[in-house]
This record gives structure tokens, sequence and C-alpha cells, in this order.
């Protein structure tokens, strides 16, 4: 329901990355990094690193100096730090600048799963309408730029579990294997 609810109300020029919802999770504050540093604070066991990179462009193609991407992540046990009381504040969290390229890299963790706890009623919600409460592997961004609109969106695990087992996922971006 709250993804009709942004495609309804945001609507975006054609090319344009789509907006998604902004998510429960996010943090006011995270750390500046430089690019290519990590997010991880508290590495886990099974984490297993990954480099994400990209560029920031605009309609025209042309890179986009100065965006801002503020990204979060699980860590690989599923928890966002927020609500694991075992992790420090701001793991699996950063605030990234491109440059004159647009160019983005940042250093994390492969995306994992995760459950949308089921006893409250978002978990009701999903559980009324026939569906799990399983997340499938992602990552957030909200990405902003002076004299650009801003984006909340996600990028999912192409192989993650759960991808293919919602229509709501079907329009998401995704990345591949590594």
């Amino acid at each position: 329901m709250s993804m009709l609810v942004e495609m309804i109300n945001h609507v975006a020029a054609e090319g344009s990355t789509e907006p998604t919802v902004f998510g429960p999770f996010h943090v006011e504050g995270a750390p500046h990094r430089e690019m290519g540093d990590s997010i991880i604070v508290d590495s886990m066991e099974n984490d297993y690193e990954i480099t994400f990179v990209g560029h920031v462009l605009g309609l025209d193609g042309n890179p986009i100096e100065g965006a801002t991407l503020d990204e979060w992540e699980t860590a690989s046990n599923g928890f966002y730090d927020v609500h694991d009381g075992d992790q420090t504040a701001m793991n699996m969290r950063g605030i990234f600048t491109t440059g004159s390229d647009g160019r983005y890299e940042i250093r994390g963790i492969r995306p994992v799963p995760y459950q949308i706890p089921g006893d409250g009623p978002a978990g009701g919600l999903l559980f009324e309408n026939g569906r799990h409460n399983w997340r499938p592997g992602h990552m957030h961004f909200v990405v902003a730029a002076p004299g650009h609109k801003t984006v909340m969106t996600h990028l999912f695990d192409a192989a993650s579990d759960y991808l293919d087992s919602e229509d709501a996922w079907e329009d998401a971006e995704a990345f591949g294997e590594p």
C-alpha cells in the first residue's frame, strides 16, 4: 500500500529513479565518510563484505557533482543498529558525497533478508492480506543534490531470498552477483 501512495504522490520525470517509502529505520546524523570508506563499524562472523560502486547522473546522463548518498542497511544478523543493543550506534550507516564524476563507492556487506515484526500492525496487515513478513536483502539510500529532486530508494540483491515472492518487489532496482 505504501508503495502505491508513493507512486501516486511523487510523479517523477520520465527516466528518473522511482522513489520508495522512507521506512522507519533511517536515522539523522549518520557520519560523513570518504568515498570508498566502509560503513561497517561492528564486524560480524557472517559478514560478506562487498563494494557498491555507481554514478549519480542527471536526466541528461551527465554526472552530478556534490550529490550526497545517505546510506543504511542491516547488519548480517538482519537487524538495524537502532533495534539491536549489541550494535554500535551508526553501524552500517554513512553519508557519501560524489565528486565531479558523480561516482560513489561504498564498502558494506551483502544485504541479507530480514523479518518485519509479525506481532504489530504491519505484520498483521501483511498476514491479513496473505503475504509473508520477510524483506529481501536490500540497502537504502536518500540521494540529494542542489538543484535536483531528492530521491529515497533502495537497491535489492538480485539473488536474495524473497525477492520474487511479492509483487511489490518487481519494480525494485536490483544488483547482481558479486
